[in-house]
């Protein structure tokens, strides 16, 4: 197993605004117990379904949002109708 000392890149995918929730909520609980705040760059996979509130606290933990954009063109309408029922 890895040490603790060194540096792991996390990178995880999130469909949907409540897995990327949980994801960041997470990460900020981990990171308050850090010093290190900066040194980890954290990936989350799929984020383009994430909200605005959750794409400004992504950024002030400096984690690193990674965009599908093709995914609107397929999943888009189905998004909407789930949504919107």
């Amino acid at each position: 197993p890895p040490s603790r000392s060194k540096k792991q890149q996390l990178l995880a995918h999130c469909n949907g605004d409540a897995a990327a929730e949980q994801y960041i909520g997470q990460f900020e609980k981990a990171l308050s117990k850090r010093t290190d705040k900066d040194l980890h760059r954290a990936v989350m996979v799929h984020a383009q379904l994430v909200r605005k509130d959750q794409l400004q606290r992504m950024a002030a933990i400096g984690m690193i949002p990674s965009f599908f954009v093709a995914h609107t063109y397929y999943w888009g309408d189905i998004h909407l109708q789930r949504r919107y029922r």
